[in-house]
């Protein structure tokens, strides 16, 4: 069944509210059984609408569906009891599309859905240059704009998503959702403006997607939080994916407490203006305090331009054999950056049989480094390793004419670290090139690491090729 909504009473002049219209046209079409409520081209200007089961939101090629600037045109009747929002960033439970308890949901088409982010919020406030807009507060506005929550067999395709007023797109406890081909348009200073962030889902696919957010482009968590939900996030591939963010291209976590991420894989994407490339963080103090357990993941073939490449952290308070990082293996990374690329484990959570091969990073410089204290203190290195179990480093080539270092691999309680294979270039050099600290089963093999130096001209001139093979 086919409905369009002007045959409803959508008029389309982006003006006119046409929120009843669409849900209308949506409500037809699920009393019939399901089909595809089609938005022809126009500016539709509405509040909160219901996906129903069985229903395609189709937006033909120049068809926007417009979030109302009016706080009275959204509502919370058909909530999840657990959604009520996030008080710490001002954002409500309200959304613009919604679907809760639904099956075989999709939006698809040309068009695009504008959450008109820019009417709750001012985009010209003076920002960091390496931070989004934190500034926004004490106003009310939308939640994420597509929220669709315990739902199975999912499908988002071929639309543009843009100017969220929040996180872009929200499956939760979702099962079977296949995200392709779409393009997602936040200004960088879009405060938490998230790309994609499926949480406690099974069952995702993030493919094709060209992504510009304000926030973290993908974050993959599993709050199970409020919801008494005992869900965790599993069988995710992200692939061929453009993302353009000034925080995180991919994050894991923060998560909920005791719950687990696992059997991801993320390949062929690019990153592009990041403050992090690749972010694991479990700690979110104010919300979780213990963490999650990340399992089972494989990042390959990527080209990231970050400050930090690479950062991985388990923060102080963190614990409990449920917590910390295992079976990570990151393969095939053309990398530059400015900040150190660290793997800190803590607390007595694990951090464990982590590999980082084909790695190829070019440090353009050294900044002032951002983040918690134990990033911080770990900085000026190309590497920095804390207490882990079972790490290696194999063919990694680092070059770094343009940055001032302490070490190129700075390693303090490792138990088994193993550099194979690796072609290790340096500018200006200020300690050794290999700080270990109580580091136990260290082996190096044919890897040829620079001695200390203070002169970039020396460096030029100088070559190195004495191949150490050291076992502990």
């Amino acid at each position: 069944m086919n409905c369009n909504i002007r045959d409803f009473g959508a008029v389309g002049d982006g003006e006119h509210n046409d929120t009843a219209a669409i849900q209308r046209a949506i409500d037809a079409a699920a009393q019939e059984g399901g089909g595809r409520v089609v938005l022809p081209p126009g500016v539709y200007c509405s509040g909160t609408i219901f996906l129903r089961d069985n229903v395609e939101l189709h937006l033909q090629g120049g068809a926007e569906l417009l979030g109302s600037p009016r706080k009275e045109d959204y509502t919370n009747r058909w909530n999840a009891p657990y959604d009520c929002g996030c008080i710490s960033e001002y954002a409500s439970e309200m959304h613009l599309i919604y679907s809760w308890r639904q099956k075989n949901i999709a939006i698809t088409g040309q068009g695009t859905v504008n959450g008109n982010g820019t009417a709750f919020f001012d985009l010209n406030a003076e920002i960091h240059p390496r931070r989004p807009n934190w500034g926004y507060a004490n106003r009310w506005r939308p939640g994420q704009m597509v929220a669709l929550l315990e739902c199975e067999n999912v499908r988002i395709g071929g639309v543009t998503l843009c100017n969220s007023t929040y996180w872009t797109v929200w499956p939760y406890a979702c099962r079977d959702v296949a995200i392709t081909d779409i393009r997602i348009r936040n200004d960088y200073r879009t405060p938490n403006g998230d790309g994609i962030d499926p949480d406690c889902c099974s069952n995702v696919r993030i493919e094709n997607c060209d992504i510009q957010a304000g926030d973290d482009c993908i974050a993959l968590r599993a709050n199970r939080g409020k919801t008494g939900l005992m869900l965790d996030l599993e069988n995710v591939v992200i692939a061929n994916c453009i993302l353009d963010t000034p925080l995180g291209g991919v994050r894991f976590g923060p998560s909920g407490e005791q719950s687990v991420l696992r059997n991801i894989t993320v390949s062929n994407c690019v990153i592009r203006h990041a403050g992090k490339g690749l972010l694991f963080s479990l700690w979110h103090g104010s919300v979780w305090k213990k963490g999650c357990l990340i399992e089972n993941v494989r990042i390959s073939n990527l080209v990231i331009h970050a400050d930090a490449p690479l950062r991985m952290y388990i923060m102080d308070g963190c614990g409990g054999t449920v917590c910390g990082f295992r079976r990570i293996h990151i393969s095939g990374i053309t990398a530059f950056g400015n900040d150190t690329c660290t793997l800190l484990g803590g607390g007595d959570g694990v951090f464990e049989d982590i590999c980082i091969s084909d790695f190829d990073l070019t440090l353009t410089g050294l900044e002032p480094c951002l983040g918690a204290k134990m990033v911080q203190e770990a900085a000026g290195s190309a590497f920095a390793v804390r207490e882990a179990k079972n790490l290696q480093f194999r063919n990694v080539r680092i070059k770094s004419e343009k940055a001032v270092l302490k070490h190129v691999i700075d390693a303090e309680d490792v138990d088994g670290l193993k550099i194979a294979d690796c072609e290790l270039r340096t500018g200006v050099l200020s300690g050794d090139s290999l700080r270990c600290v109580n580091v136990c089963g260290l082996q190096i093999e044919n890897t040829v690491f620079p001695e200390r130096r203070n002169d970039r001209e020396q460096i030029r001139n100088e070559k190195h090729n004495e191949t150490r093979r050291i076992r502990i």
